[in-house]
């Protein structure tokens, strides 16, 4: 893409519009020419660092008196605690950005080592103006009411600004108008932009530097993107990129799922289609047939009808005859009907008293059970008493005993409070005390009376059922007498009803005679042979309707397989739409990658031009021509991840420049491992680098020769070199 350039005449960036007729002067000079930003300049650096019990060191001061200065040692000195001491002192973190670390020293089992405060503080000269910051842990020993000894129970920060103690809240808000914590992480150490702070941020901190452009300027700069105007309607290009990427996938999910729908539906017609006229004429010819064996169905009834008639007068004969019979045997046993009449009254009687004897047996027993019952509770009751008298007692005896005054301590430094608020809370824990006594004998009162209330309903209720007892047993008694001479009766009739009588003759009754002779008749009528026909023709029927049903089928398929074959043209027509709405979304998704690249391009010059060892990467192709947006730094054309630790602290100085630029600030720049750099860039800033020197060995000959020659010999300089690395020291630039 050519490089850009505003068409308005006179301007500073104008070229002939006839070459680049879409570029127009608010769309580039507004955007892309230098602007000044109105900051106001603040220049902040280091003037000593001082620590005391911090992690590993006992006490250390890197006096750097504002300049560039190396703090050299050997890996284990506390090269890389100095930039967490600094970080700790202003925002509570470590170098890594941990707010959860350990700060105290550590034993060999790597126990805090206890009883040691933890102290970190800082000359900073801001504009060359010195500030001082001091920030100490100490720990809390508290000596618990009942133990011998004190106990750790917490630690407390204490904060200074320039000597003057704060609370957190005012320290934190100082240092807060001094510098924003996150713009501070990023212009003091070279790693944070490009680990820490995601590709999001970065580019929209890169995009804040440069100036951006509203959507309708990056679409009005090329032709081919002036359709998105239509697409987009009120929305922005990240807004519709999020619909348009929901809308795409259900799309696609649903395209997806069509062509199943559609062989399932093709799945469900048969592979022949029948011949639905010849169906018509079978289901017709069946329906003859069904009419024919219902006819022969209502004739053969009419002969089960006259059959089950004559069943019905011959059950009719045989009642008259048992009629008959029994008035013949009353006649002759007339004598013996009273006893049977009263046996069977004494019977009831009995029936009735043995249930009464029943019901009243199983009361007393109930009552009796509930009287052993109260007699449980009774004792309950009374041990409760005693329990609710020795408990007022006891409460109406208990005194109040006056605390130990070593008691009353501040719960936060732990010191003894004035008289007069030990007196207080004296006061008041008597006078707690005595309503707590009061509300508790009040509850045992109320628990005597409720326990005497419910004693005297216990009484009550136990001289209630055994008088129910009583009257019971009466009635028990009386019964059980009544039911003994009614048995006796009983057996007294059985005796005289089990002697034996005359047998009558039947047949010398005229009436009985007569209908004799009808049912004998009857009989004969129906013992004649009757051809059944019924199960033949309810198996016909069965068949019949069978084969009805089946044309009803086949012909009720016929309406099912047009409404399935219309449905398969619907599914195909709505897989034609969704493919084209596909095919839709996907160019305004290609619209709005070219957008990207355009947007990207017009700003691509603008943004690496802040930089000179850097550039930054916007975007990555995609193997189907889309585009993924990202935000990469690259040294030489490498990712800045690739590249060697050397190149990765010049790039991040290098955005470090860019950064304090925009934010109108610099601040000490704490450079981790500076032996691999072999040169840094030119920084405005203070650069505070933390080295590993060479071993001996390794060390420049001409510098190792100096040494030997210094001490005599290369033993000699070599142990004089190692010892001097043991130990942190820090060399300041003149």
């Amino acid at each position: 893409m050519p490089e850009l350039y505003c068409n308005r005449q006179n301007c500073e960036n104008w070229v002939s519009p006839c070459i680049y007729k879409y570029y127009f002067h608010s769309q580039w000079c507004e955007h892309f020419k230098e602007k000044e930003r109105k900051v106001e300049k603040v220049d902040i650096r280091l003037n000593w660092l001082r620590q005391k019990h911090f992690k590993g060191i006992k006490e250390f001061t890197l006096q750097a008196n504002g300049k560039n200065c190396s703090v050299i040692g050997d890996n284990g000195t506390g090269k890389t605690t100095q930039f967490d001491s600094d970080q700790w002192l202003k925002f509570g973190k470590d170098s890594t950005d941990r707010s959860q670390f350990k700060v105290k020293p550590q034993d060999a089992d790597g126990n805090d080592i206890h009883n040691l405060e933890t102290e970190v503080e800082a000359e900073y000269l801001v504009d060359g103006k010195p500030i001082k910051l001091r920030k100490m842990q100490e720990e809390k020993w508290t000596k618990k009411h009942g133990a011998e000894t004190e106990s750790l129970t917490g630690n407390t920060l204490l904060y200074w600004w320039n000597e003057v103690p704060a609370k957190e809240g005012e320290y934190s808000q100082k240092i807060k108008e001094l510098i924003d914590e996150n713009i501070f992480r990023m212009i003091t150490n070279c790693m944070y932009f490009n680990t820490r702070v995601s590709w999001q941020d970065r580019r929209k901190i890169l995009m804040d530097i440069c100036g951006d452009m509203s959507d309708a300027e990056v679409i009005a700069s090329d032709v081919k993107l002036t359709k998105l105007t239509g697409i987009l309607s009120d929305h922005s290009i990240e807004d519709y990129k999020k619909i348009l990427a929901e809308k795409i996938k259900g799309l696609k999910e649903e395209k997806e799922k069509l062509p199943g729908r559609i062989d399932e539906n093709h799945r469900t017609l048969p592979q022949v289609e029948p011949d639905y006229s010849e169906v018509e004429k079978e289901l017709q010819g069946y329906k003859d047939q069904m009419t024919g064996i219902e006819l022969e169905m209502n004739n053969a009834s009419n002969i089960a009808n006259a059959f089950r008639k004559k069943q019905q007068e011959l059950y009719g004969l045989k009642g008259k005859q048992d009629v008959a019979k029994t008035r013949i045997d009353n006649a002759a046993n007339s004598g013996s009907k009273d006893l049977v009449d009263e046996k069977s009254k004494l019977n009831g009687e009995k029936y009735k008293l043995e249930a009464d004897i029943s019901g009243y047996k199983t009361r007393i027993d109930q009552n009796k059970k509930t009287i052993e019952n109260n007699s449980v509770e009774r004792q309950k009751l009374l041990n409760e008493w005693k329990s609710l008298n020795d408990s007022k007692a006891k409460t109406i005896a208990s005194e109040f005993v006056e605390p130990d005054e070593n008691s009353f301590a501040c719960p936060t430094c732990g010191q003894s409070l004035p008289g007069d608020v030990v007196e207080g809370k004296l006061d008041d824990t008597r006078r707690k005390f005595n309503d707590n006594k009061a509300q508790l004998l009040s509850t045992i009162d109320k628990g005597l009376e409720s326990n005497k209330a419910s004693g005297i309903a216990l009484k009550s209720s136990t001289e209630t059922l055994q008088k129910a007892i009583e009257g019971y047993t009466s009635k028990l008694s009386q019964s059980e007498t009544r039911l003994n001479e009614i048995n006796n009766r009983i057996a007294d009739i059985e005796i005289v009803l089990s002697e034996p009588t005359a047998t009558p003759i039947y047949s010398d009754d005229s009436e009985y005679a007569l209908v004799q002779e009808q049912i004998i008749n009857m009989q004969t009528e129906l013992d004649k042979p009757v051809e059944d026909t019924t199960s033949s023709l309810l198996q016909n029927k069965r068949e019949a309707q069978t084969k009805i049903d089946t044309c009803n089928k086949t012909l009720n398929g016929k309406d099912t397989i047009e409404k399935t074959k219309k449905r398969i043209e619907e599914l195909k027509a709505e897989e034609k739409r969704v493919a084209a709405l596909i095919t839709e979304f996907e160019g305004h998704k290609y619209l709005l990658d070219q957008f990207v690249i355009t947007k990207v391009n017009l700003m691509d010059s603008n943004i690496n031009s802040r930089f000179k060892y850097v550039r930054f990467k916007m975007f990555n192709l995609q193997v189907n021509g889309g585009i993924d947006e990202c935000c990469e730094a690259m040294v030489d054309g490498v990712p800045i991840a690739d590249v060697n630790h050397g190149k990765k602290i010049n790039a991040g100085l290098d955005i470090i420049n860019t950064l304090c630029a925009y934010y109108g600030v610099t601040a000490p720049i704490f450079v981790d491992f500076s032996e691999s750099v072999s040169e840094f860039i030119e920084t405005s800033s203070q650069i505070i680098r933390l080295v590993k020197p060479e071993t001996f060995v390794k060390l420049d000959k001409i510098l190792q020769e100096a040494l030997i020659k210094e001490h005599g010999s290369y033993e000699a300089a070599k142990t004089f070199w190692n010892n001097r690395n043991k130990s942190l020291r820090v060399e300041v630039e003149q």
